[in-house]
């Protein structure tokens, strides 16, 4: 996989997926931890997602945490 390939965004949020695994001292990058990034990054574009589902935000945020 080319890292080079991916958009911008999508690069800033794996990068936010490896600070997350890194700060909490884990080795493997897993499926909730590109979720958390892209919620990180992706503040409005997620808020608006969950909101259309009827997910609440907090929760997902809560347990993701």
């Amino acid at each position: 996989m080319n890292f080079d390939n991916f958009t911008i965004k999508s690069q800033e949020v794996v990068q936010e997926a490896i600070s997350l695994v890194q700060g909490k001292g884990q080795q493997i990058i897993e499926p909730e931890h590109i979720l958390k990034g892209v919620m990180n990054k992706g503040e409005n574009v997620t808020n608006y997602i969950f909101q259309k589902l009827g997910i609440n935000t907090q929760q997902v945020t809560t347990v993701l945490n």
